[in-house]
């Protein structure tokens, strides 16, 4: 995992600060945990 993808995926996480992961964020943590 590079580091501008953990920043790509700090940002998404930030981005959706109301405490549950975006529809984009967790299709990313799936494709992440993929690999």
């Amino acid at each position: 995992m590079t580091p501008r993808k953990v920043g790509l995926f700090i940002a998404l996480w930030k981005r959706d600060s109301d405490g549950r992961p975006s529809p984009l964020l967790q299709m990313i943590l799936s494709i992440i945990t993929l690999f």
